[in-house]
């Protein structure tokens, strides 16, 4: 794992980088750069992460029943 805190640029030759959970809540942009064996770079791609904070896990939405129909998981298949 690496820790941007202690240093925030990373080389790896892995296809996967794996983060430290050391990031403040907040949003984030990572650049990514690729070189190929012949030392070809690609130009920088970014994508912006949002960490949350520990323990908030978005819920799924409450399904309430219409009245005088009940409120079915998994609906028998159409025969």
């Amino acid at each position: 794992m690496v820790s941007f805190q202690q240093q925030p640029t990373h080389t790896t030759r892995e296809p996967f980088l794996m983060v430290d959970g050391d990031l403040s809540p907040g949003t984030y942009r990572f650049q990514l750069v690729v070189e190929d064996a012949l030392g070809n770079r690609s130009l920088p791609d970014e994508q912006e992460v949002t960490v949350l904070r520990s323990g908030v896990v978005p819920r799924p939405p409450v399904l309430l029943p219409r009245p005088g129909r009940p409120v079915v998981d998994n609906p028998p298949p159409s025969l």
